[in-house]
């Protein structure tokens, strides 16, 4: 790209001017090497997500998620509406108790609709939140009709394996659901194609997970 001497204005390539368009000064052109920034391909200026910035992301959506069931633990409840939730409840748990086979495919089959949901970019995470909040109102229902504090129960269930796995795979699908929403904001149709190309991995990877817990949880529900 060649330059004013004098003002540095840009002299367009299929000009061949004698003087500046812009100051009128007599042209002594100078070469001025292209610039950083002019030497960047598309895909270079697309926005790229760092292995870091997944993996940071991954823990606030699990706070996240963490707080939300906290906040349904602490909901206020009346006796009738915790007799409804425990009643499907506990539907569920006979069902595991009878045939484990079909438990885990409920479970799992269960968990994985609303994981999918979850990857749809800013509803997903509203649902998300939502769905979290709901496992936290189960907590207080236990203790509506119980008696027990739902802190505790919430804390005594994160320390069963199946617990922590559930909400890895609910926050991998959130951050995913973000990273889609940012990437296409910022770049565009081509950056959304190009993140959209790690979603697959992980779906399969939030689906495995929820596999997995699903079948750790029947099983220490036999055993109980």
């Amino acid at each position: 790209m060649s330059r004013c001497s004098r003002c540095g204005f840009k002299i367009p390539e299929d000009e061949e001017a004698r003087f500046c368009p812009n100051c009128g000064a007599p042209l002594r052109l100078v070469v001025q090497p292209p610039t950083y920034a002019e030497t960047l391909t598309l895909e270079d200026r697309l926005p790229k997500v760092s292995i870091s910035k997944r993996f940071m992301l991954v823990a606030v959506f699990f706070a996240v998620g963490f707080t939300s069931t906290i906040a349904g633990a602490l909901s206020s409840m009346d006796s009738s509406e915790a007799q409804m939730i425990l009643r499907e409840t506990e539907k569920v748990r006979n069902i595991i108790l009878n045939a484990p086979e079909i438990g885990v495919a409920v479970i799992f089959g269960n968990n994985l609709i609303h994981c999918l949901f979850m990857f749809v970019p800013v509803l997903g995470i509203i649902h998300g939140v939502y769905v979290l909040y709901s496992t936290g109102r189960v907590l207080a229902a236990l203790g509506a009709l119980h008696g027990g504090n739902p802190l505790l129960l919430l804390l005594s269930v994160m320390v069963f394996p199946h617990a922590v796995m559930e909400y890895v795979a609910y926050s991998l699908a959130l951050s995913e659901s973000f990273w889609i929403t940012y990437t296409a904001a910022k770049g565009g149709l081509k950056a959304l194609k190009q993140e959209l190309n790690s979603a697959p991995k992980m779906i399969t990877a939030s689906t495995v997970i929820l596999l997995l817990a699903a079948v750790i949880e029947v099983l220490i529900l036999l055993q109980a």
